[in-house]
């Protein structure tokens, strides 16, 4: 280990003087900055082996916001996307939030009384090379007690809260279309 250090303390000093040098020259402050920057290039080379430099990212398409009599203020919509994942690790959509009211995961299921909209519990998992498409109907993200009414043609932005991702911001223009026959089911009281 001594051998190793007093290396990069020549190599370091050949390179701070750019010339070569044929002895060590060896002070205790001159340890510790060499120590320090040794530390300093390991940490970051470590980071850069853990993160894998990747610069693969989410691919969010189609998105759109329903517009439709319940999209009014103190109301709820729906968000709708293709999430394509082109990474080779699994990543899971958690939730969001928006400046247009709060935000949930939800999917449309069968129940006792038709189909019902329900929060789904851990979100929503997108497999690695695959494609999630958020529809109506089916899965989707939920904007609820709006702060305002959307109608067509407005924009509506979520920041879309990821596991295994950073968070990605969707603006997404309304679209008129009526709701399904589908209940909306909540813990937030839409009263």
């Amino acid at each position: 280990m001594a051998q190793t250090f007093n290396l990069l303390v020549i190599t370091f000093n050949e390179f701070i003087s750019g010339e070569p040098s044929n002895k060590i020259v060896y002070t205790a402050q001159k340890e510790k900055d060499v120590k320090k920057i040794v530390v300093g290039l390991a940490s970051i080379a470590m980071v850069f082996g853990v993160s894998g430099c990747s610069t693969e990212q989410l691919e969010i398409t189609d998105s759109w916001v329903r517009s439709s009599d319940m999209s009014v203020s103190g109301g709820m919509t729906g968000m709708f996307m293709e999430i394509t994942n082109p990474t080779s690790s699994e990543i899971t959509l958690v939730g969001g939030s928006s400046d247009a009211g709060m935000v949930e995961i939800h999917e449309t299921v069968m129940g006792d009384d038709g189909m019902q909209m329900q929060e789904i519990n851990g979100g929503i998992e997108i497999p690695a090379g695959s494609t999630v498409v958020l529809q109506p109907g089916g899965l989707h993200v939920m904007i609820m007690g709006l702060n305002d009414d959307v109608l067509a043609g407005d924009q509506v932005t979520v920041d879309l809260e990821f596991d295994g991702h950073p968070n990605v911001a969707v603006t997404a223009t309304a679209k008129p279309s009526e709701a399904g026959d589908e209940e909306y089911h909540s813990d937030m009281d839409m009263e």
